[in-house]
């Protein structure tokens, strides 16, 4: 599973790189919109990066969500 983090799929980002742009995105929101509504329109991976980030679930623990975790070893 560790591995599965850490390695990109194919032609992408791996699920670490994906939760750092997340995070990113995350933190810079109350400077560049403070105030205002604003909607989000999400990905599976970006739901999976909010977990992360605002709910503290681990890296490991978003294994729950198998069809987003990727298998390939090569």
């Amino acid at each position: 599973m560790t591995q599965s983090i850490s390695k990109p799929f194919p032609n992408g980002e791996s699920l670490e790189r994906a939760m750092g742009r997340m995070k990113s995105f995350i933190d810079d929101l109350p400077q560049r919109y403070d105030g205002q509504n604003i909607l989000l329109i999400r990905h599976p991976a970006t739901w999976y990066g909010l977990e992360h980030h605002i709910d503290g679930v681990s890296l490991t623990g978003l294994s729950h969500h198998s069809k987003f975790v990727s298998t390939n070893t090569r």
